[in-house]
């Protein structure tokens, strides 16, 4: 009796919670976008991961901007194409399973693309201190202080982002078409 009297309270899960238009840019527009982005960075990843090339302190940059920018397409593609994919299938698992995996993709998402705003800031200023002052360059910017650089841009990537996984939420609702509680 308890469990029909907490389902009758359930508001009911809404159809059709993307236009065409939206699906047809999220799949047409951002699958070929994240696809072909992250076996870019992967690309990236094992030239810049080399010995040889870490030898480079600008390429310590160019390493950590490429792994922040495969993870955002990444994160992106579960928190712009899945929910497309799910809606879209006549799986209840993955209806069910969508309004989760967006909820914790998009902080993630937000969260490494701003430790990708902030490293190609570090590239930039890395680059302005080489071209503007060379000589100066080599006693300032060591292995270490590059080091920090990153994991700061990292670290401060995280906090300042902690807000954002507090902004979705996931409520139960009663799905009409698989006559069960779902959730959205």
């Amino acid at each position: 009796m308890e469990a029909t009297k907490a389902t009758v309270n359930l508001t009911v899960c809404q159809d059709g919670v993307f236009s065409d238009h939206q699906t047809e840019y999220r799949l047409y527009g951002n699958m070929p976008i994240s696809v072909i982005g992250i076996f870019a960075n992967l690309l990236n990843i094992i030239v810049f991961a080399d010995s040889e090339m870490r030898t480079l302190l600008m390429n310590h940059f160019l390493l950590a901007l490429s792994i922040s920018d495969m993870l955002l397409l990444l994160f992106n593609f579960f928190f712009l194409l899945f929910p497309v994919l799910a809606v879209n299938s006549d799986s209840f698992f993955l209806r069910d399973l969508y309004p989760t995996v967006v909820r914790y993709s998009y902080p993630l998402a937000l969260t490494t693309q701003t430790c990708g705003v902030y490293l190609t800031v570090l590239v930039s200023f890395h680059r302005f201190l080489g071209v503007c002052h060379p000589f100066r360059t080599k006693r300032w910017v060591t292995r270490r202080p590059v080091q920090y650089a990153i994991i700061t841009a990292v670290i401060f990537s995280i906090v300042i982002n902690i807000p954002t996984w507090l902004e979705l939420d996931i409520e139960s609702c009663w799905s009409k078409e698989f006559n069960r509680v779902s959730r959205l």
